[in-house]
């Protein structure tokens, strides 16, 4: 192709679905790209010019068909020229043979003038040839068409480029496949723009479209396995630009396609906590809706649910980074500013905390959760590390974000990584929001450098809307005092939005009910449920509701009634408005800017008396005023296309308005399942059970009759599918519905799942199958219960209850303790029963069974009970071996037996004493330490023995002899005789010889010969006795 050729959007998809022109479309673009005028291309242009004074030329497709196009350029670093495919006309089949449009007299064309096609040669069989002088005059008049007289390509149409054949083939014929987009040079700058960026602009003004580029782009640049994310608040949005993407990207590989993700910030956190294994029920999420019929009851004219919600959301959950706390602190929240939070004064900021502290305590009261509490589960995990890092990062819609979402972005992204954020201050409703300020501070705070640039071309909306929203943002900006960027010329057009002067109830009457793409927009909740009964229609929202969403045609009823106070002193000229008075004057003009940028073609301002803030000098000259008559004229006569918004919705997630539309479509199969996902949406899980059961979506109705526990059904549903795991395991929940614990454990043990298995084993007692079970599962802790409880079986008490105590499970060790045998320590644990009744004496008493002294004497002194008190502390000291001490204490508490024990123990401890000095050879100490044990226990006839043994080591016998005659009057000792013996004979021995000697000097030999006879046979006798036992 010579020339390159952009064709209108809607143009390419009228062709695309009308297999009948796409031949003869195609050669009529390839001759016109060529510059070939022969037989096969009949071109002129038109007398009439278009409103804007750009030339127009027609092109012969068929006989009963035009090709609409101009010549147009584009600055993309040098002046490109493009031949601009606006429109493509056909001839009715009346008999006036009049044209309609391809785009059906969409408002973007109206700059366009149809009045002199002619269709005056459609009964020619042949498209005759030009003369050569017919071709020479049309070619020089093209040739020579001078750039510098192009108009500019209009740039709020979202073009599309056809760049060979083969493209425009595989485009027209396969849907999932589309030509690419035609950047403005602006879009072209910023998808080339290396590095972190941040893009705001109005609604429509292509934001989106460079987020898909960059990420394609990126690609390119970095041709690497690196993942991409492509995240935003709004699921329409995400899916939309899903399709895009794919189409775009139609012929990259699978293994390039992957690397693409394309989430919303809520599925972005559910997957990461999916990694971890940490699932989420998406039901349990608490939405706006949730927690409206929450907090109605509770709501105050002060504090209107919308704005309470997004204060909870935005600041008070949403400005705490900490993973480890739910919300801000009161002293946080208060020393904010009054800028970061803006709507509610420092004064009240207690009563929101408070609010926001009962709102956190009832999700978890339900074991619900919010969007933050999810966003700060899923930022805990990706500072753990836990979760793969991205590469690229496009975050659309921006200023839907909160502070807490913004900083897990920042965590997902790598090092070496990026991170594109498109938004538009002002589609943020309210003053408390995303400020483009915190951006700022975040991507200082990770050390990235970063761009901030403008857009401006609107593509959304057409031509006359965008002047209406871009002319509103100067008058916002000059009631806020603020400082704007936009620089406007006065707009040329006089019918961007029509005032209508009707009361509200008129509505019904005048429009007697809503098209397919229409919608009315209310300020309260109470106006929409009132709208919604009388349109018998679902298709009436809440400003804040339709944030995101966008209608072909759109109402505005009653805008400024709600604040009206507040509206007659921005009029007078500021003269009672005040400071005070700015927030809510934020909170007011965001609501309307986002109602006026929801309308892509029509919009009405529907009020009961026109409002004159429309005449102010910013806005004047975009409205025009229209009676209910003509307003009922003027819309479409057909209905719309209500499977198409239908599809919409459905992808938006407002299932309620799938359903209406499926309705009004004639789609029963796709109502029930709309209306299946409402009732799911609105917490009625059983109905939408049985809708998803009826239209035989097995899988859905098999999870929500779960979510019921209506268990027979949903393993009906698992068995049309043939998950036999699922159904068994609903089978296993019906048995223990049932009762049937024992068959349910048994059941849950066969799937593998053995914590269900072996809580159900507990509950039956089956203690050896539950600690099987939960070795299995890896809870050592809890198989270690179960093998206690097998112990408690086995009437082990002691042991079980030793186990218990190194657990800290003090009640189960209690209980073991009491069902043992063992007598003290039962008598410990009733004692403390009598302590906790105040029973004193009774709790001493078993103090002392339990032998815990000190408790025991604590109690008797506190009772004045003397000899209680002795005996319990002679006992205490009994176990310090304090046996003199004791006695003493025995002798008080009247105990003479136990305290002559004591002195004899005392008295066995001297005497062990006075051994060891005996050993050292220290006979003065030793003496020393047995007279004390005598002194002690005069009756303790171990002590005399073990000093008739001392006084042998200190030769003096007659003392001996005393002490081991002592000994044996006190307890008949046999050693006592033995001894004494020994001494006997010793001394027996010593006087034999004293008479030898005698004898001897007196030369007496036969008496002398008798005793050394005598001393010999005692000497024998001593040393058999020795031999036998040692002395």
């Amino acid at each position: 192709m010579q020339r390159p050729i952009v064709i209108h959007p809607e143009v390419f998809e009228f062709v695309r679905t009308h297999a009948q022109l796409q031949e003869d479309f195609w050669k009529c673009l390839n001759k016109l790209s060529n510059f070939q005028f022969d037989s096969g291309l009949r071109v002129k242009k038109l007398k009439s010019i278009s409103k804007n004074s750009q030339s127009v030329w027609e092109a012969r497709v068929t006989i009963s068909s035009r090709l609409i196009f101009t010549f147009s350029k584009s600055f993309e670093g040098r002046s490109q020229t493009y031949i601009a495919v606006h429109d493509l006309c056909l001839k009715h089949d009346d008999v006036n043979q009049s044209a309609y449009s391809a785009l059906n007299q969409n408002p973007n064309s109206e700059w366009l003038s149809f009045d002199d096609i002619d269709f005056s040669d459609d009964d020619v069989d042949e498209i005759l040839a030009y003369t050569l002088e017919e071709q020479t005059e049309i070619e020089t008049e093209l040739k020579e068409f001078n750039l510098d007289d192009m108009n500019e390509l209009i740039g709020n149409i979202q073009w599309r480029v056809i760049e060979s054949e083969t493209e425009w083939l595989e485009a027209i014929k396969n849907k999932d496949k589309d030509l690419p987009l035609k950047l403005t040079p602006e879009e072209v700058e910023l998808v080339n723009l290396r590095g972190n960026v941040i893009l705001l602009g109005s609604a429509g003004t292509g934001k989106t479209t460079v987020g898909l580029y960059r990420l394609l782009k990126d690609l390119k640049d970095y041709p690497i396995s690196r993942k991409r994310l492509y995240v935003a608040y709004n699921p329409l949005l995400v899916n939309h630009v899903r399709e895009q993407f794919k189409k775009l990207a139609n012929n990259l590989d699978t293994e390039f396609l992957e690397l693409f993700e394309f989430k919303t910030i809520k599925t972005l956190c559910l997957d990461i906590l999916k990694a971890v294994n940490d699932l989420k029920n998406a039901e349990d999420e608490i939405k706006y809706q949730g927690f409206l019929k929450w907090y109605r009851p509770q709501e105050t004219r002060q504090y209107p649910a919308p704005l309470v919600w997004d204060e909870i959301r935005s600041i008070i959950k949403g400005g705490q980074l900490l993973t480890d706390k739910q919300f801000l602190s009161l002293y946080e929240y208060e020393n904010l500013g009054q800028r970061r939070s803006s709507i509610i004064s420092v004064k009240k900021r207690p009563e929101l905390h408070k609010i926001a502290i009962l709102y956190q305590n009832k999700l978890k009261e339900k074991k619900r959760y919010d969007e933050i509490d999810l966003a700060r589960l899923a930022l805990f995990y990706i500072q753990q590390n836990q979760i793969q890092k991205y590469h690229l990062i496009i975050c659309d819609e921006v200023q839907d974000l909160t502070e807490l979402q913004l900083e897990l972005l920042m965590c997902l992204t790598s090092k070496d990584g990026h991170l594109l954020f498109a938004g538009d201050e002002y589609q943020m409703i309210s003053p408390s929001g995303f400020r483009p300020e915190n951006l700022h501070d975040r991507l200082h705070e990770y050390q990235r450098n970063y761009e901030e640039i403008p857009l401006k071309y609107n593509f959304r909306s057409i031509q006359s809307l965008v002047s209406l929203a871009n002319h509103f943002l100067l008058l916002r900006a000059r009631l806020l005092n603020e400082t704007s960027k936009l620089e406007l010329a006065k707009p040329n057009q006089e019918n961007c939005a029509r005032l209508v002067h009707a009361s509200s109830d008129s509505l019904i009457e005048f429009l007697n009910s809503l098209n397919a793409s229409e919608a009315i927009l209310v300020r309260t909740e109470k106006e929409k449920e009132t709208l919604r009964k009388t349109f018998n229609s679902s298709l009436i929202f809440t400003i804040e509701e339709a944030k995101g969403l966008e209608f072909d045609t759109v109402f505005i009823v009653n805008f400024f009634t709600f604040h009206e106070a507040l509206w007659e002193k921005v009029i007078n000229r500021f003269s009672s408005l005040k400071e005070i008075d700015k927030p809510a004057l934020t909170l007011e003009l965001n609501l309307l800017y986002v109602a006026i940028t929801r309308a892509r073609q029509f919009l009405y301002i529907w009020e009961n008396n026109t409002h004159p803030i429309w005449k102010e000098q910013e806005i004047k000259y975009c409205t025009f005023s229209l009676t209910p008559e003509l307003v009922a004229n003027e819309r479409q006569l057909e209905q719309g296309n209500w499977l198409q918004r239908g599809e919409y919705y459905m992808k938006a997630e407002f299932y309620q308005q799938a359903a209406e539309c499926f309705k009004n479509a004639g789609e029963e199969l796709k109502y029930k399942e709309a209306y299946a996902k409402f009732m799911q949406q609105e917490g009625n899980f059983f109905e939408a059970a049985n809708l998803f059961f009826e239209l035989e979506q097995w899988q859905a109705a098999a999870q929500l009759f779960e979510r019921v526990e209506a268990w027979q059904k949903a393993a009906n549903c698992w068995e049309k599918i043939n998950d036999f795991n699922q159904q068994e395991s609903c089978l296993a929940n019906y048995l223990e519905s049932i009762g049937n614990l024992r068959e349910s454990a048994d059941k849950w043990q066969l799937l593998g799942n053995f914590p269900k298995a072996a809580k159900l084993f507990e509950k039956v007692s089956a203690w050896v199958n539950a600690e099987i079970c939960w070795r299995e599962s890896g809870d050592l802790e809890r198989a270690n219960i179960c093998s206690i409880h097998v112990l408690e079986i086995e009437e082990k008490w002691e042991i079980a209850a030793q186990q218990w105590n190194n657990l800290r499970r003090l009640v189960d060790e209690r209980r073991c303790w009491m069902n043992s045998n063992n007598e003290r320590k039962k008598a410990e644990y009733l004692a403390k029963d009598y302590e906790k009744q105040k029973k004193w004496v009774e709790a001493a008493q078993q103090y002392e069974i339990a032998q815990i002294w000190i408790k025991a004497i604590t109690l008797y002194q506190q009772e004045n009970i003397i000899e209680k008190v002795a005996e319990c502390t002679a006992k205490q000291l009994e176990l310090a071996q304090e046996w003199e001490l004791a006695a003493f204490q025995y002798n008080l508490a009247k105990r003479p037996e136990k305290a002559q024990e004591c002195f004899d123990l005392a008295a066995q401890e001297l005497c062990k004493t006075g051994n060891n000095k005996v050993q050292q050879k220290d006979y003065d100490g030793a003496l020393n330490e047995i007279n004390k044990a005598i002194m002690l226990a005069p009756f303790y006839g171990e002590a005399y023995k073990q000093r008739g043994l001392l006084y042998i080591y200190l030769k003096d016998y007659l003392k001996a002899i005393a002490d081991f005659t002592k000994t044996i009057e006190l307890n008949q000792d046999p050693e006592a005789y033995y001894y004494r013996g020994r001494v006997q004979m010793h001394l027996a021995l010593k006087d034999l010889r004293q008479v030898k000697n005698v004898y001897q000097q007196n030369q007496n030999d036969q008496e002398y010969q008798k005793i050394v006879n005598s001393l010999k046979q005692l000497r024998s006798s001593i040393e058999r006795l020795e031999r036998e036992t040692e002395l």
